[in-house]
């Protein structure tokens, strides 16, 4: 049975990456951060180094630009090639969606569903047609979670060392890669907390591991821009955009440029030159925080309906309201069953189960910070698979516990 199992997973993975080829088969352009990507990896590629609009880059970590220039070089140019790619990523998400669920919830049954949930879940498909992060940066997250799985089923100082290279990693293909990592370790701690002494050079491995994969990245930047910046810039222009009542904290492309380009030129006067661009994201940074103390309660309505888009709105162009609704009931039913499971974890004495709730944890804290920073729910889909175990733990209860007969 497990032969034929995996020969069955194989199929259906072989059939969604030719999907995926076949979707994309005829050229469409590049779009969103497509282009930058793209030209940080032509100057990688052309040893011009991290530059990009003539200037050296620090908005983007350069884990994905690195790893893109590097793909075009072996595989070809064009997206065709990148979306192959892509599709890996993917199935090795979809894998450890399944590992995961098997490990965490002790259940064959809770494995099959949240391999077939992830296999078939929307959202992980659209972005597998671009040439960005979130494949990777999905991919990477689970990665981090079945290491902190493995670490939390034997704890050892090698084994957090390990979930540390692997959240840096993260942290080097978008700047929040520590975050889910962050509400692991906290809902972990729940139930260690009687014992924390013992697990404090656990913990400090942990850290070693964070600190020698993001310590080149950090040199780089305080040789270039002569400031500490472990991961990248970027957060400032994050936060402004989202505080500016104008557009009800929405990017707004046709006024962005405009209302950016005040602040750029007003730190260009208050410093006497062109901002670079940690200068001037620490500007829109202190923009923000401006609007927020001009009108605090204005601010505060727009982080809540931030937050409402991020966890419940799907990435759609032009008005359609079926399928806005139907990815809503789906994402109702998702969080119905996902969460028990999550209390149950946080319940639990310690152990294996014990994780469910760290996973819970994490999912919250990270859509708690993601919120104050984005505002579509493409930049929650990287920590959804943990919500697809959690929810296939607790449809595997339900499916386990049918009668026989039925």
């Amino acid at each position: 049975m497990p032969a034929l199992a995996w020969a069955v997973a194989a199929a259906l993975l072989l059939a969604r990456t030719g999907l995926l080829l076949w979707s994309v088969r005829h050229p469409f352009p590049i779009t969103g951060d497509e282009p930058v990507y793209e030209e940080l990896a032509a100057n990688i590629a052309a040893g011009r180094g991290y530059f990009a609009h003539g200037v050296p880059w620090a908005f983007k970590p350069p884990g994905w630009p690195m790893l893109l220039a590097a793909a075009h070089a072996v595989l070809g140019p064009g997206r065709m090639s990148i979306v192959f790619l892509q599709a890996l990523f993917d199935c090795g998400t979809i894998l450890l969606c399944g590992w995961t669920a098997l490990r965490v919830m002790g259940s064959r049954a809770a494995a099959t569903i949240a391999f077939l949930l992830a296999l078939v879940w929307p959202p992980f498909f659209r972005e597998a047609r671009f040439m960005q992060t979130e494949p990777l940066f999905t991919f990477l997250v689970m990665a981090s979670v079945a290491a902190f799985g493995r670490f939390t089923l034997a704890p050892s100082a090698w084994r957090a060392f390990a979930v540390g290279l692997v959240a840096g990693v993260a942290s080097l293909v978008r700047p929040n890669g520590l975050a889910p990592l962050g509400g692991l370790i906290l809902g972990w701690l729940v139930h260690r907390l009687s014992g924390l002494r013992v697990e404090i050079p656990r913990l400090a491995a942990l850290l070693l591991g964070i600190v020698l994969v993001l310590t080149p990245w950090t040199l780089r930047n305080a040789r270039v821009f002569h400031v500490f910046l472990p991961v990248s810039t970027g957060g400032g222009e994050q936060f402004y955009a989202g505080s500016i009542l104008e557009t009800d904290g929405r990017w707004n492309y046709a006024l962005w440029g405009t209302l950016k380009g005040r602040v750029a030129e007003a730190e260009s006067l208050r410093i006497g030159h062109a901002p670079n661009p940690v200068e001037l994201d620490r500007a829109l940074l202190r923009a923000g925080i401006a609007n927020w103390k001009a009108d605090p309660r204005g601010s505060a309505w727009i982080s809540v309906k931030r937050l409402w888009r991020l966890c419940f709105l799907p990435v759609v162009s032009g008005d359609r309201p079926l399928l806005r609704a139907g990815f809503f009931v789906a994402l109702l039913a998702l969080y119905a069953a996902a969460i028990p499971a999550g209390l149950a974890g946080l319940r639990a004495p310690g152990g294996t189960p014990a994780l469910a709730g760290a996973m819970l944890v994490a999912v919250v804290l990270n859509a708690l910070a993601l919120s104050v920073f984005y505002t579509n729910s493409r930049y929650f889909e990287p920590t959804r698979p943990l919500l697809i175990v959690l929810a296939a733990g607790t449809l595997a209860r339900v499916w386990e516990r049918r009668p026989r007969g039925a």
